[in-house]
């Protein structure tokens, strides 16, 4: 004997083998029942004797549930459980085998639970916990959810093994990063505080608290300066090749319509003379 119990809105159902169908045993199941999915509202039976008892009555008044029964001899008024007991008997027919009953009751309410009801057209479970239960069949299918964290896991590996982790203590001379126009490219400083896992406050000079990320400082060494005095002199080469470009224009300028220089004849005359001195 089975005590069948189906939720209205989901379709969810529930089935327990009952060894005796009396009031206290089938009180007993509905309790473990709202404990585990709430109490109900509404509770349709049929007329058996265990429904029309006071004792099931009282219950059910205790707990705040509204009990309709069906008409006698006409099952159809109860029909949502009436449908669901004839799928449940022909399952059981068509999975006889030397399974326990309870092994072949629990399949086939797992089967049940997760394929989509006909007048639903979502799954009992999907209405009823939100969401789809795990079986056997997702181990051949992968969730997204799944694949896309086993996938970021693995970029965050790769990027660590790639990248080596830098620190700084507080106190320790470093270079920074200077983006001011007309300033070296980076600027010495000390370490004042970590303010996150990849960021730091520098003291540049006197007053300047810079906030600088790990790829914009360099450790205070010989290396570091050297880099910092390439990038010095290659703007100082820049900046007089433009300064001596620049003064080579406004003397050709000044320069128009006027005797060449004395240095000019000087230069002529010398490189005469020691033409004429070869000559001879």
């Amino acid at each position: 004997m089975y005590l069948v119990v189906v939720d209205s809105h989901s379709k969810w159902p529930e089935v327990q083998i009952m060894d005796c169908t009396s009031a206290n045993k089938t009180i007993n199941v509905l309790r473990g029942l709202f404990s585990r999915h709430g109490v109900p509202h509404i509770l349709v039976s049929d007329n058996g004797p265990q429904f029309s008892s006071e004792e099931f009555s009282t219950f059910l008044k205790a707990n705040g549930v509204k009990h309709i029964r069906s008409a006698p001899y006409h099952p159809a008024t109860n029909g949502l459980a009436e449908r669901f007991v004839q799928t449940f008997k022909h399952a059981l027919r068509s999975s006889r085998g030397t399974a326990p009953i309870q092994q072949r009751l629990d399949i086939f309410l797992l089967t049940y639970r997760n394929t989509p009801h006909a007048t639903t057209k979502e799954p009992p479970a999907m209405l009823f916990t939100k969401r789809t239960l795990r079986t056997r069949l997702d181990i051949l299918k992968p969730s997204v959810t799944g694949v896309v964290h086993q996938s970021q896991v693995a970029q965050q590996q790769r990027r660590q093994q790639r990248s080596k982790a830098r620190h700084f203590a507080v106190g320790e001379s470093v270079l920074v990063r200077d983006y001011r126009r007309g300033e070296e490219k980076w600027a010495q400083g000390l370490v004042m505080t970590q303010t996150g896992p990849v960021s730091y406050e520098v003291m540049v000079g006197a007053d300047k608290v810079w906030k600088r990320h790990v790829d914009q400082i360099l450790p205070c060494t010989e290396q570091a300066h050297a880099d910092v005095a390439d990038s010095a002199v290659s703007d100082c080469v820049e900046g007089v090749q433009r300064l001596f470009s620049n003064s080579l224009k406004m003397r050709e300028k000044s320069n128009k319509g006027k005797m060449p220089p004395r240095k000019c004849n000087m230069c002529r005359v010398i490189q005469d003379g020691v033409s004429s001195s070869v000559s001879s």
